[in-house]
């Protein structure tokens, strides 16, 4: 079965599910309906991008695409030079918009494109946030998601009882095919947000709208914490898109003390989260997770091999072709295995400059900093000389001059690896996805 009869099939059992973003409220049954007459539309077109502000319009215009057997391509409407540059590259047949609230196909004269051909039309194409290196298109099939769905099941807690927030833009693998897609199979209601709110903002609407379950990366947890004012009766907080540090894993837990709390770890290029676990009460929390059931992961060269039938397609860029099922993705992420299987995660391997120091590893020195309760957010930006001098430091927190960040620094770290750019900031730069945006300053 494709995941559209699939989906179809289990949302029809749960007509009376909602959906909303505040200002309106459709059932799953009434939301079908929408999402079937527009695939009826979407019919004539191979490749559709989708460019809508609109959570709410993204997702049913993604759901259209499945139920159309049209290629989906989600671009950030909110970040339009990003999404122009994807748009040149993959070429599409159509571009949808939401026109005055309404969901609305653009034909697009396509020029042919400087791609070789992908010989199995992919179902969705997503491009990674680019926080390491240049975005990639990542080529997702039918198969890569429905291996997730199954992956999924009895494993993230969603049920015809919860509510799900969902905040814009749904651009990428965790919100789409972790979050989304298992939501929709266990009738679970969705609530849209079409911006990431401020988080004085965020607690507010989480209680007005009675929600249950809410997703974030490290660094929106971050920022939401310093504006918690009371405990909120939410039953799961899902993390991932980034390594979580163990002080901030504390703080999570001290925020949340009766919710379950889950971190996942994935890639695009894996289609969502690989791996999975329930972060335990007590000492600091250590990013080590249970790899999922299609999911095959051995390490080379103190980097991650994944695969099974969750790795993509291929890259748009090199059109491959080999089948998901014999596929194997490297992963730049530095981990190890543990002896019961488990992942145990320790940052990037592309932010490693010192091969004799662990300390020179960006999470191991963001982790270091965040003992300090006066460091908010912390972002450590290797630099590309020798001795890494010319790295960057950012830090949001209870600081006035950078000298007292230096003096925090001495008190975990060595003097050797402390950058001469030391910066007090107030927000920290981010990517689309609300991920730390990692690229180094130096030239």
């Amino acid at each position: 079965m494709s995941v559209w009869p699939h989906l179809r099939h289990h949302m029809s059992c749960h007509p009376n599910a909602t959906v909303s973003d505040g200002k309106r409220t459709q059932t799953y049954e009434e939301w079908l309906l929408d999402i079937e007459r527009f695939a009826h539309k979407l019919r004539p077109h191979s490749c559709a991008a989708i460019l809508c502000p609109s959570p709410w319009h993204t997702a049913t215009a993604y759901l259209a695409c499945l139920a159309s057997g049209t290629t989906a391509l989600p671009l950030p409407a909110d970040h339009p030079i990003i999404a122009r540059d994807h748009l040149h590259l993959v070429q599409p047949s159509a571009i949808l918009t939401e026109d005055d609230g309404v969901l609305t196909i653009h034909p697009h004269q396509s020029k042919p494109s400087s791609l070789p051909a992908i010989h199995n039309a992919p179902a969705l194409i997503l491009f990674t946030s680019g926080t390491t290196a240049a975005p990639k298109g990542v080529c997702l099939s039918e198969t890569n998601l429905m291996t997730a769905l199954s992956d999924f099941r009895g494993l993230l807690p969603f049920t015809p009882e919860d509510r799900l927030f969902l905040s814009g833009p749904l651009c990428d693998a965790d919100s789409l095919i972790s979050l989304l897609l298992p939501a929709l199979e266990h009738g679970t209601s969705l609530y849209f947000s079409s911006t990431f709110l401020h988080p004085t903002r965020f607690f507010s609407l989480l209680e007005r709208e009675h929600i249950t379950i809410c997703y974030g990366p490290p660094t929106q947890w971050a920022a939401r914490l310093r504006f918690m004012s009371r405990q909120l009766p939410l039953r799961t907080l899902l993390i991932g898109g980034e390594c979580l540090t163990p002080p901030l894993a504390d703080a999570i837990a001290a925020a949340f003390p009766q919710a379950k709390r889950l971190v996942g770890y994935g890639a695009a290029e894996t289609s969502g989260w690989i791996a999975l676990s329930e972060a335990q009460d007590g000492p600091s929390f250590s990013t080590v997770l249970r790899p999922l059931p299609s999911v095959r992961i051995t390490r080379s060269n103190d980097s991650l091999r994944i695969g099974g039938a969750r790795v993509m397609m291929g890259y748009l860029e090199r059109a491959a072709t080999i089948s998901s099922v014999q596929a194997v993705w490297e992963s730049g992420d530095l981990a190890t295995i543990t002896e019961d299987g488990l992942l145990s995660l320790h940052g990037r391997a592309a932010a490693s400059r010192d091969p004799e120091s662990v300390q020179d590893d960006t999470f191991a020195i963001e982790s270091a900093l965040s003992r300090d309760p006066r460091v908010w957010e912390v972002q450590y930006r290797p630099g590309i000389s020798p001795d890494g001098k010319d790295a960057v430091l950012q830090l949001v927190g209870a600081f006035v001059h950078p000298d007292e960040l230096r003096a925090v620094w001495q008190r975990y770290l060595p003097d050797r690896l402390l950058p001469k750019q030391i910066e007090i900031v107030d927000a920290l730069p981010q990517t689309p996805n609300g991920k730390h945006l990692r690229r180094s300053y130096a030239t």
